[in-house]
């Protein structure tokens, strides 16, 4: 599978890390089973967090510069880390179990107790529904469907919002997402994206905080919804 989008280097250093939110560590968890890159990123990232620790914060071959950033942020943690037995597990592989990858459409048994069709699905827009699978503290986890040419509603976010996409694409700010490509966005900006294709779109979706609507018919919505 051929993706274009993938986590930033700071979240796979933070999921390497296990500091990301246990709903975000699920969509992060879905990509790298699909993405051979960025399960070799994160081995990286946990390779060279061991070598600077054992080395000083030295290390003699040539490395990508974030790479260097994210792993010197790694070895301290390690370094934080290193007399508590409660987090002996931090320096295990977090990408042991993904090694063999997975095809997306087997996902929907691993997120799901009941049949894709019988999710209790809430209209969010024309040709737009959305289920809420389960929240912890200000963190939601989410599947959203819509039928090719269906916009999703403007909106910015109060948080970090990590789409993958299972089904389909979609088109946001310049960039085409497909199967298996992961996007992130941030509180920074508003985007709205656009179903492309000839096929409905799917996508899990976690997100920090509550979205931030720019228009007044889905913040009127909003409550009822529970985005």
């Amino acid at each position: 599978m051929e993706l274009n989008h993938h986590p930033s280097m700071s979240t796979l250093a933070d999921f390497t890390l296990g500091t990301t939110s246990s709903i975000g560590d699920l969509v992060i968890q879905a990509h790298l089973s699909a993405c051979e890159e960025c399960r070799e990123a994160v081995k990286d990232m946990e390779s060279l967090g061991g070598e600077l620790m054992m080395q000083g914060g030295h290390v003699s071959r040539k490395i990508d510069i974030g790479l260097r950033k994210e792993g010197l942020r790694i070895c301290q943690e390690y370094e934080n880390q290193s007399k508590d037995e409660d987090n002996a597990s931090l320096r295990l592989s977090r990408v042991g179990d993904l090694e063999k990858g997975s095809e997306l459409s087997d996902l929907f048994s691993t997120y799901l107790d009941c049949s894709f069709e019988a999710l209790p699905w809430k209209r969010a827009g024309k040709n737009i529904r959305v289920c809420k699978l389960r929240s912890e503290r200000d963190s939601s986890l989410w599947m959203i469907r819509g039928e090719p040419g269906a916009k999703l509603p403007a909106h910015s976010h109060g948080g970090q919002e990590l789409t993958l996409i299972l089904k389909g694409s979609y088109a946001c700010s310049s960039q085409i997402y497909s199967k298996g490509d992961l996007h992130e966005s941030d509180e920074e900006g508003a985007h709205q994206p656009i179903i492309i294709g000839s096929e409905e779109c799917v996508s899990l979706v976690a997100t920090e905080g509550k979205l931030k609507f720019e228009h007044w018919i889905p913040r009127l919505l909003q409550p009822l919804i529970g985005i």
